[in-house]
């Protein structure tokens, strides 16, 4: 009985194996990648709390952000943000 039992989920395993997920790159060109290069600035209350500097190199966005410091309130609503 275990070997029968053992023979079964070795073969169920190997069935689930033959099904795998596979990521695809995705096939941005660069003309829509370079709407988004550029300095982006997010505001709370007129100040800015959080910088990102996005730039395009070998077809890819890559880039920096600041770090920032947020409060929610109960509401769900932004209640202070601060650049750090």
């Amino acid at each position: 009985m275990v070997l029968a039992t053992l023979t079964l989920l070795t073969v169920a395993c190997l069935g689930v194996s033959a099904v795998s997920i596979q990521v695809i790159q995705s096939t941005t060109t660069e003309a829509e990648l370079q709407q988004f290069v550029g300095t982006w600035h997010a505001q709370f209350k007129g100040k800015t709390f959080l910088t990102i500097n996005l730039e395009q190199q070998q077809g890819k966005l890559t880039g920096t952000t600041s770090h920032a410091e947020i409060q929610v309130g109960k509401d769900g609503e932004l209640a202070s943000a601060e650049e750090h």
